[in-house]
């Protein structure tokens, strides 16, 4: 499912909102945000990201890979689960007017498949597709954009995925290791409390 400009700007406002007040309130009820998206129906896959605005640096970035959860208490969950990366210093109150707001809403995985290494990483696309890697109890999952943002080819992106989710770097050529490419539908704020685009590309 695609999402409206109107949508967007919509779902964007809410995870602003969820940050703002989970760093402001004590004993925030997401609920009183999550009613401002209730309309929105069905369940979907979305990440939220920080960034510090200007400079790019990400101060945050979590989610969900599968759609498990109503689009609205996705979005407000992954929101204040960004603000604690443990990959990131926690994000303050002091830092929230100086944060860009961005909303990843992923698509259904496919799954990698191909014999030998060569053939599964010429089904990536990078800028376009986004990475997720099962393996036992293992998993961990790139965005589109942070793959192109390190520089990555598709198979260093497999290794440094299968690193993230607590697993030696090629790991994702093993048999066990299930690989997924999906696409993502991105709304961001232009500037903290700017104006929200549809982010069309990656690159």
């Amino acid at each position: 499912m695609r999402y409206s400009m109107h949508d967007g700007e919509r779902i964007v406002k809410a995870a602003r909102a969820a940050v703002e007040l989970h760093l402001t309130v004590t004993n925030f009820n997401s609920k009183l945000v999550e009613r401002h998206i209730s309309d929105l129906d069905g369940n979907a896959a979305v990440f939220v990201s920080l960034e510090h605005y200007p400079t790019n640096i990400t101060r945050g970035s979590a989610g969900f890979a599968n759609a498990e959860h109503p689009m609205h208490h996705a979005v407000v969950a992954a929101a204040v689960a960004a603000t604690q990366d443990t990959r990131y210093v926690p994000v303050s109150h002091l830092e929230f007017e100086h944060l860009v707001v961005e909303v990843s809403i992923l698509s259904a995985m496919e799954r990698l498949s191909g014999k030998g290494k060569g053939a599964v990483a010429k089904g990536i696309v990078i800028g376009k597709h986004g990475l997720h890697v099962e393996y036992g109890y293992h998993s961990s999952t790139f965005l589109p954009g942070f793959i192109v943002s390190n520089g990555w080819g598709a198979e260093e992106a497999l290794d440094e995925l299968c690193i993230a989710a607590g697993l030696g770097g090629h790991v994702w050529k093993s048999p066990g290791a299930k690989l997924f490419t999906f696409t993502t539908q991105r709304f961001r704020e232009i500037t903290p409390r700017g104006p929200v685009e549809e982010i069309t590309t990656e690159r």
